[in-house]
């Protein structure tokens, strides 16, 4: 029983954390919300230990720590993509910024060699 109290307090303080991390402004709210949903997970595994034994038997994996191991993996990935997309995003941002700027130096560049500046 002592651990299941640990894991909620663990999950509890996360969450304070990310709350905290929204409100000072350094951390984004969309952001925070799949992290959010990761410590409800923890907290309420926590508060029934029981459940995680039920879901595994529910989808007919026998040992339950796996169905723990798996659910991890599967939140770390839709991280990943999370992540992934962002940067492709940034970096579309990035190309177009520097297109941008690029444009404006070889129109600054003509202007003076044509005496206009």
């Amino acid at each position: 029983m002592s651990v299941n109290i640990f894991y909620a307090i663990v999950g509890i303080m996360l969450a304070i954390y990310i709350l905290n991390s929204v409100k000072n402004n350094k951390f984004d709210i969309g952001e925070s919300i799949i992290w959010i949903l990761g410590t409800l997970v923890i907290i309420i595994l926590a508060i029934f230990p029981n459940l995680m034994t039920y879901l595994a038997n529910l989808v007919g994996i026998e040992y339950a720590p796996s169905l723990f191991f798996l659910m991890c993996i599967i939140f770390l990935l839709l991280i990943n993509f999370r992540n992934t997309k962002k940067i492709s995003k940034q970096q579309e941002k990035i190309v177009a910024l520097v297109q941008e700027l690029s444009i404006i130096k070889n129109k600054l560049e003509g202007e003076n060699k044509n005496g206009r500046i």
